[in-house]
């Protein structure tokens, strides 16, 4: 028997982060399923399982996603040559632009960023690049990338 793997496809799973954030951040995370995902992304509930292994593996892989477009967005201006006062303005203009622009994103990474999931997130070693040579002294991704979530600014601000 010849078995046939599905292609993922990119509009796909877009659709499925998109209906996810959209969900969590109007229904919050236990009163999301996977079912109600699937019908707001237009796809079965089976298509999701080619993406992700279960519930928790979509949302850190939601998690993620929307956390490397913050960094992507953060770290648009930076250059070597600025002192870290200027990549500090830098960074924090550019988090308040895409805060007001991604609303919805914004209060997703913060419902995920205080739930119990976070943690098992932030466990597997989640470590950030430093972006053009800057970096917080913890290593962290949240207070190195995207400062989105008010509990890491504070946490990393006492280092």
């Amino acid at each position: 028997m010849i078995e046939t793997m599905r292609v993922k496809d990119e509009k796909k799973e877009q659709a499925i982060f998109d209906a996810a954030i959209t969900l969590i951040t109007t229904n919050g995370l236990a009163d999301t399923s996977m079912s109600k995902i699937a019908k707001v992304a237009d796809v079965s509930a089976a298509t999701i399982y080619i993406y992700f292994e279960d519930k928790e593996d979509m949302l850190n892989k939601t998690y993620t996603h929307v956390k490397r477009e913050i960094a992507a967005a953060l770290g648009k201006g930076l250059q070597p040559k600025l002192t870290v006062e200027e990549a500090f303005k830098v960074i924090w203009n550019n988090f308040y632009k895409y805060a007001v622009k991604n609303s919805v994103k914004f209060s997703f990474t913060e419902q995920f960023a205080n739930s119990p999931i976070c943690g098992s997130t932030q466990s597997v070693g989640w470590r950030s690049p430093t972006i053009h040579g800057f970096g917080g002294s913890c290593g962290c991704w949240n207070c190195v990338c995207c400062c989105c979530c008010s509990r890491c600014i504070w946490k990393c601000a006492s280092l």
